[in-house]
């Protein structure tokens, strides 16, 4: 006999009285981060109708589900970068694949006919933590969206390519000064909403209001750099997570890009945070497509930064029943 004989699996609905015992489980998880504690997830919980579960082995919470529902489909999730199945380190993975199995049967039972489930991606992870991408494999779920991260790996880091060496040596030499700021107002209203809508016709996802929310709630997490003088020229808010930093926000004045502002500032960041294994710059592709940004690819690519793929699958959950053949 190989495996012993498994606890059983039971799911609950989160509702607001575990936040505790949820917020512990993210914190010690193996592909938890703090985006999935509650102070962070339920600051817009009035735009999304969460319906994530807590699931447990006999009575130990063994993994959580962070999803939210949409129409008839769920969303792991939906106001989220990723979400899905976090689970703690010993678990097993003939046991995710049965907590799998419980939690898609569950959605099946109340009606919901597909889940839309985005990966955390591998550099997040503290321990091995993709026994999720072998059951989307078993369930015959759809790969609808692959996105690229380029991802620092501080030990094995890159040179610079020349014309990032060059930019930063020249921004050195007009004396820039960078410092940390905890209010996020200046630099969204003179820098990030200027530079987006002009470039990109966009609007950042958070305001300056929800922004500063959120760095009151996670100051250690959430981190605000800029550079400059009387005139800001650059800025980037950063993620810092266990053994990874994520530039969530980057931007820079037509002066700040001109003057070498913005690599000068990321050169900073990465000597600053090079006690983490992993220095990311998020992706470069167009929203849902695999269109990419070339241009802010080969940026990011001359501090030598390389690519993972962050994945996005469709599951129909009446499939659940297929992985009976793991019991």
């Amino acid at each position: 006999m190989l495996f012993s004989k498994m606890p059983e699996v039971s799911i609950a609905h989160y509702t607001e009285e575990f936040a505790n015992e949820w917020n512990n489980f993210v914190a010690t998880s193996k592909n938890g981060t703090f985006l999935f504690d509650r102070s962070y997830m339920d600051y817009h919980s009035d735009r999304f109708k969460d319906h994530s579960l807590m699931i447990r082995l006999g009575e130990k919470l063994t993994g959580i589900f962070v999803a939210n529902e949409k129409d008839r489909r769920i969303e792991s999730h939906g106001g989220l970068s990723y979400g899905g199945l976090i689970l703690r380190s010993e678990v097993r993975l003939i046991e995710v694949i049965q907590m799998f199995r419980a939690c898609v049967g569950y959605y099946h039972q109340l009606g919901f006919e597909k889940i839309h489930y985005k990966c955390v991606p591998g550099y997040l992870h503290s321990f091995p933590a993709n026994e999720d991408q072998f059951v989307l494999f078993a369930l015959g779920a759809k790969l609808v969206r692959r996105d690229t991260s380029s991802v620092i790996i501080n030990a094995k880091r890159l040179p610079y390519m020349h014309g990032r060496t060059q930019s930063i040596s020249e921004a050195r030499e007009r004396k820039f000064v960078v410092t940390e700021n905890k209010d996020c107002t200046r630099f969204w209203k003179e820098v990030l909403v200027p530079n987006l809508r002009e470039r990109y016709d966009a609007d950042p996802v958070h305001t300056s209001k929800e922004m500063n929310l959120l760095v009151s709630r996670f100051p250690d997490n959430i981190r605000l750099y800029e550079i400059g003088g009387a005139e800001i020229m650059a800025g980037a808010v950063v993620y810092v997570h266990h053994n990874s930093v994520h530039t969530q926000y980057l931007s820079s004045t037509q002066n700040g890009r001109q003057q070498g502002a913005l690599d000068l500032l990321i050169d900073h960041l990465i000597a600053k945070y090079s006690d983490k294994e992993y220095f990311s710059f998020g992706t470069s592709n167009n929203e849902g497509s695999p269109a990419m940004n070339t241009g802010l690819l080969a940026w990011k690519e001359g501090f030598g930064a390389r690519t993972f793929v962050h994945d996005f699958y469709e599951i129909e959950t009446g499939k659940f029943k297929v992985l009976s053949r793991y019991e």
